[in-house]
C-alpha cells in the first residue's frame, strides 16, 4: 500500500526527494525512509535526539508537514548542499566587478543547490551613459541613414525598418 495519494506524487519523491546513491541504487526504500532520514537529521542537533526524532517523525509521517524541497532532498543524506531553497542577494553595483563579483556568487550558491534572486534597481537602465566613460552600451540602436544597426561586440550587424503597405494590410 502507498502513502501517496497519487501516482506522480511518487514519481516526484522518487525523482526528486529520495535518497540514492551516485549509481541510482535507492537509499530510501520507501517515503517512510525519507521521513526517517530526514527526522534523524533534524533531531541532531536537540539535546533529546531520539526525542525529538519521534516527534519530527510524526510531524512529517502521511505528509502533515512537508518541508522545503531542498530539506527533503538533502537532509540526512551527507551530501554537501544546502537546506534552504532560496537566497536574497544583495543589490548588484553598477560596475563590471560587481556583476562579475554578483555572477561568482550566484553559480557558487547554484552549485550548492539554492535558488537566488536579485535586486536590480542598481543597475542603469539600457540607453543610459555608463559611469566613467559617457558613451552608450553596444547593445543600443542606433538610428543611421534610414536603417537600424546594432552593435554587438565589435561588428555592426544592419536591422531593415519594417515596410508595411501603403493601403493597409493584405
Amino acid at each position: 500500500m502507498t502513502r501517496f495519494a497519487a501516482p506522480i506524487a511518487e514519481q516526484i519523491w522518487d525523482m526528486k526527494y529520495r535518497f540514492k546513491k551516485a549509481d541510482g541504487t535507492p537509499v530510501d526504500g520507501t517515503v517512510e525512509d525519507s521521513w526517517r532520514r530526514i527526522a534523524r537529521a533534524l533531531a541532531v542537533v536537540e539535546k533529546d535526539p531520539a526525542l525529538w526524532e519521534g516527534r519530527f517523525y510524526a510531524a512529517l509521517e502521511d505528509f502533515k508537514y512537508l518541508p522545503a524541497g531542498r530539506i527533503t532532498a538533502g537532509a540526512g543524506t551527507a551530501r554537501s548542499v544546502t537546506l534552504f531553497n532560496c537566497f536574497v542577494m544583495g543589490t548588484i553595483p553598477d560596475d563590471m566587478g560587481g556583476i562579475f563579483d554578483g555572477l561568482k556568487e550566484a553559480a557558487l550558491t547554484m552549485q550548492q543547490g539554492g535558488g537566488i534572486g536579485y535586486d536590480f534597481s542598481t543597475i542603469r537602465p539600457r540607453g543610459a551613459a555608463e559611469h566613467l566613460t559617457r558613451r552608450l552600451h553596444r547593445r543600443d540602436f542606433l538610428r543611421h541613414r534610414g536603417s537600424h544597426q546594432l552593435l554587438q561586440g565589435d561588428s555592426i550587424v544592419r536591422r531593415h525598418p519594417l515596410r508595411l503597405p501603403r493601403h493597409g494590410v493584405r
